[in-house]
């Protein structure tokens, strides 16, 4: 028996009105780097708030204008990661 695939041609390459993730937003005016430059900028703001116990105004700060896009990888793991570390401090109530 031969093998045969049901299809041998991608039909959804042919689709004119195909959905693509990039025409679900606006890219990042900032772009890549702007974003990455204001990730880092957050990140002695957002200790300092975290270090004085203040977890709502570090969230806040990670929360504002988050990075978003498929170019701004690097500033979204960056602004995640501090998501990661006040999650803990939140859960405790301090």
């Amino acid at each position: 028996m031969t093998d045969t695939a049901f299809r041998k041609i991608d039909v959804d390459k042919l689709e004119e009105d195909i959905l693509l993730s990039t025409d679900l937003y606006d890219p990042d005016p900032r772009g890549p780097d702007g974003a990455l430059a204001d990730a880092k900028a957050k990140t002695g703001q957002v200790r300092t708030a975290l270090s004085k116990g203040d977890t709502q105004g570090a969230l806040s700060l990670i929360l504002t204008d988050p990075p978003y896009g498929s170019e701004a990888e690097e500033a979204k793991a960056r602004n995640d990661d501090f998501l990661g570390l006040s999650r803990p401090r939140i859960d405790q109530g301090s």
